[in-house]
Formats: C-alpha cells, structure tokens, sequence
C-alpha cells in the first residue's frame, strides 16, 4: 500500500511540473539560472543589508533599489557553483516593510535606507533538488508547483545570515511575472 501511494505520488508530480523540466541544460558558467523551457537566464546576485528599526531589532534586507531579474512562473532553477553546497537551498518570498515609524505609523517613503524587501515568513517554496546529468557541481531545483508573481529570495546555506556573511555568491533575488 505505501509503496503504492509513494507511485501514485510521483506520477502527480510529474504531471504537475512542465514537461520539459526533466531536460534541463548545463550551465557554461558559474552561477544561479532560471530556466523557462527554453533559455537559461542567469540571476543577479543581491547584496543585502541590515537596519535597525524603532523598537531596536535589526532586520535583515534587500534595499528599494535592489534590481530583481524577472522571470516567468513555470521555471525551474539550475545552480552551478563549486564552492556551494547546493543541496542546502531556500526559496522564500520577500515583501515590503517600511523600517522606520513616526508618530506611530509607518514611514511612506521609497528611501532605501528607510525601507526594504524582508523575509516573507508565509511564502516559503518547497522544490525537488538532484544533480544535471553530465555536469558536476550543477543541480537543479523544482518547485512544487508554478510560483506566484511577486519577489522572491534564493540563497544557499541554512539560514540566510550564515549566506550573506560567508559569500554574497549565495544570495539571489528575483521576481516572478505573469
């Protein structure tokens, strides 16, 4: 019977993720990639930023003037990187948070040094991660099911400070389009 459900279960997940993401191409270069079924584009990485808000916590983000590379829902990720760990991954949503208050409410502003993109704790992505066939070093990640549009965080490692201390190789952002 478990057997059964585990059959039952991979075969929804196929018919689930695009056809072509089995297929994946290799990488020329080192980096992260979007791959949409008929390109790699290559993410940018993201330097982040720390900032102490009114109550003296210090948020970790991405400024307003940060550049998101803009991809569409159905992609799948192919990571080519030496020097990461690429099994140990994290895909989750960002939104915006103004940092600052006054008098009580939220600073409106497009300040990068007032506001930025954090964490969105509820927009956590689950994926399937194995290796590019012929690659080494190359892995691939599919996501459960089709993104929502909005702005999303990549990084390797277990958590994202240890990401964005040890190499800014780690950290990428990007966002989803319709």
């Amino acid at each position: 019977m478990r057997k059964s459900l585990v059959i039952t279960a991979a075969l929804l997940l196929a018919l689930a993720l695009p056809a072509w993401s089995a297929d994946v191409p290799a990488p020329e270069f080192m980096g992260l990639f979007a791959y949409d079924g008929v390109k790699l584009v290559k993410l940018d990485r993201a330097f982040s930023k720390t900032e102490e808000d009114n109550q003296g916590k210090t948020i970790v983000g991405f400024p307003a003037n940060t550049t998101f590379t803009q991809v569409p829902a159905g992609v799948v990720f192919v990571a080519y990187h030496e020097q990461v760990e690429l099994l140990e991954a994290n895909i989750i949503g960002l939104k915006w948070q103004g940092i600052k208050m006054v008098d009580g409410q939220e600073f409106k502003t497009d300040n990068w040094e007032l506001n930025m993109y954090v964490r969105d704790g509820e927009k956590i992505v689950r994926f399937n991660v194995s290796p590019v066939e012929g690659k080494d070093f190359t892995y691939k990640y599919v996501p459960d099911k089709p993104l929502e549009p909005g702005k999303y965080l990549f990084y390797f490692g277990r958590s994202l400070k240890d990401a964005r201390t040890a190499d800014q190789d780690k950290v990428f952002v990007f966002e989803v389009v319709k």
